[in-house]
């Protein structure tokens, strides 16, 4: 029995105690190292979502900002087929009217009595008439 009790204490006496108490603090070693390893991991994916925040944010904006353009396209689009319905409007007219005074046109060149090249049916407002025959054909 001394010889073991001799044994152990060389090896407690070679060891050191510090090396003795560290083997058993070797679990919470592990368990320290292992929390700080998760709330480094935490951290770095809480910056992860914290970027991919301020990405979702910015694209927010720029989606608002082409909406904002988009509606005033469009706005400027009912403009412009407004417009251009009202100048198609006038050009038909325009065309009536030149329609009715070719056909009103005399067929002698510095005349005394008007000769127009219609029938004899269009009498008073021949203008008017002539739009209303127009219209019907």
């Amino acid at each position: 029995m001394i010889e073991w009790t001799s044994i152990l204490i060389a090896v407690i006496g070679s060891v050191g105690i510090n090396e003795i108490i560290s083997l058993f603090t070797v679990k919470e070693q592990k368990k320290s190292m292992k929390i700080d390893n998760e709330q480094k991991e935490d951290s770095r994916w809480e910056r992860l979502a914290d970027q991919l925040q301020d990405q979702i944010e910015k694209q927010q904006n720029q989606i608002e900002a082409l909406n904002v353009r988009l509606e005033n396209k469009d706005a400027r689009i009912i403009e412009l087929e407004d417009r251009s319905t009202m100048l198609q409007e006038k050009l038909d007219s325009a065309r009536t009217q030149c329609s009715i005074a070719t056909m009103l046109r005399c067929n002698k060149i510095s005349c005394e009595s008007r000769v127009p090249p219609i029938s004899e049916a269009f009498t008073g407002d021949v203008s008017k008439q002539l739009t209303e025959y127009i219209e019907k054909m």
